[in-house]
């Protein structure tokens, strides 16, 4: 009969070994940086952006905005600041809104992601948006983006959100700029995070 002391120590050293590989080989990913929002801004930016896989999460924890009738926007830029495509760059396939009936969203041809597909349905003033997307092939011109959002309405229901964008652009994506449309002029509590894959 095996000693189980011996197994688990055994065990212990297999899974730093597999850390440690995954590691090594890019499985883990490093924050590149935080934005806390403690007063009223109508964007945030990430600038400068160097993802050498290719890969980046984008998580927001908490955010709030002074209206309901907004959504929580993102936008692809190039190193100075224009859209990657220009007029229109986004296809937004197979977002769906659930926690109600209805849902829409396919063969949108826009400049911007709703993150929040529609907040004016059913979102509130200083409800909390949170969200995790993966963004795939970024620092090129097609970087695609995937993942789900909650939030709660005005009865405090959770509203939930799956979307999967392409971006068609012609120039490189180095930024990532998001940001209150509708009537929600500004950001008012809240986090983001940008992680990259190393």
């Amino acid at each position: 009969m095996p000693n189980i002391s011996d197994l688990l120590t055994t065990n212990t050293a297999n899974i730093a070994t597999n850390t440690a590989a995954v590691a090594s080989a890019g499985g883990s990913y490093e924050l590149i940086q935080k934005q806390t929002i403690s007063s009223n801004v109508t964007s945030i930016d990430f600038n400068s952006i160097s993802a050498p896989q290719e890969q980046i999460v984008l998580m927001f924890n908490g955010l709030t905005m002074d209206s309901g009738n907004g959504d929580v926007r993102l936008r692809f830029m190039d190193s100075s600041g224009n859209n990657i495509g220009g007029s229109s760059d986004v296809y937004q396939y197979g977002s769906r809104r659930f926690g109600y009936q209805d849902a829409g969203g396919g063969g949108q041809l826009t400049t911007y992601i709703n993150l929040t597909h529609n907040a004016a349905v059913g979102g509130a003033a200083n409800k909390p948006f949170n969200g995790t997307y993966k963004i795939y092939k970024f620092g090129t011109s097609n970087p695609f983006l995937t993942g789900t959002g909650l939030y709660l309405d005005t009865s405090n229901e959770i509203v939930g959100n799956i979307i999967a964008s392409k971006c068609e652009g012609s120039a490189t994506a180095a930024r990532i700029n998001i940001y209150a449309s509708l009537s929600a002029s500004n950001f008012t509590g809240g986090s983001v995070y940008l992680y990259k894959l190393v």
